[in-house]
């Protein structure tokens, strides 16, 4: 996988920006977590996690800084790149009207899209892939009726039985 220094440091200075004590379950708490999280992964230099980031100059800034980033490197060598991933459903609206305009070939999907492509490639079987994502979806707070449309809105499996009616559309 890869992003880009623009991403890590929205990534970053998020994680300043909200409380180190924040309440459990509100937006802070969930925004900490997965900064946390994800800036734990860029920096695991293991043989589990391979995500490199790339470099973006000159770096754009203030808001939209990381879409734009994503923009410039898809710009400079788009057929590099068969997938992208974004949590924001927003911005993945956005790169889907930029891939558009620009006749680009990648895909804009939501994170759960990576427990599909285990499922496809028969890695995980249906029910791990559903829990799979109701987990993910729970843990990252992505529970409310957008939010659960959009983890599922480029997925083709049925999930009904294992997956709490509120995490499915």
């Amino acid at each position: 996988m890869t992003t880009t220094n623009v991403v890590q440091g929205e990534l970053k200075r998020k994680l300043q920006a909200t409380p180190s004590h924040s309440i459990e379950g509100t937006d802070d708490h969930w925004i900490r977590r997965g900064c946390k999280r994800a800036l734990a992964a860029l920096d695991d230099q293991s043989d589990k996690v391979s995500i490199s980031v790339l470099t973006v100059v000159p770096r754009p800034n203030g808001e939209g800084a990381g879409e734009e980033s994503l923009r410039r490197v898809l710009d400079e060598d788009s057929a590099a790149f068969g997938r992208v991933l974004l949590n924001d459903a927003w911005a993945r609206d956005r790169l889907q009207r930029f891939r558009g305009e620009n006749s680009y070939q990648f895909k804009v999907l939501p994170p759960t899209y990576l427990l599909y492509v285990l499922y496809q490639q028969n890695k995980i079987g249906k029910q791990a892939f559903c829990e799979g994502c109701e987990t993910l979806m729970r843990g990252e707070g992505w529970t409310s009726v957008g939010a659960v449309y959009e983890m599922w809105r480029q997925i083709p499996v049925d999930c009904t039985g294992f997956v709490d009616d509120d995490l499915f559309p």
